[in-house]
């Protein structure tokens, strides 16, 4: 089984921008190669996994909301 934490380019182009603050490197060059690489390397993987009933997905955004969502009312 395969786990894919799924989000859209948007959202993972926020993050990364958030971690490459930390760093010197030219963080819309090295994204768009490495979104470039997935679409071309990994998409084709992904997709011979879920024909077989092997990928599970989890939104990341809907998973991020879900968590502080529980994570506020075992607070209050």
């Amino acid at each position: 089984m395969t786990l894919l934490l799924d989000c859209d380019e948007v959202y993972m182009r926020q993050q990364c921008a958030t971690a490459a603050e930390a760093t010197d490197d030219d963080y819309d060059a090295v994204t768009s190669r490495r979104i470039s690489e997935y679409k071309h390397s990994t998409l084709p993987v992904l997709g011979y996994l879920e024909d077989h009933d092997k990928l599970d997905m989890v939104l990341v955004k809907a998973f991020h909301q879900n968590y502080t969502s529980r994570l506020l009312h075992s607070v209050s």
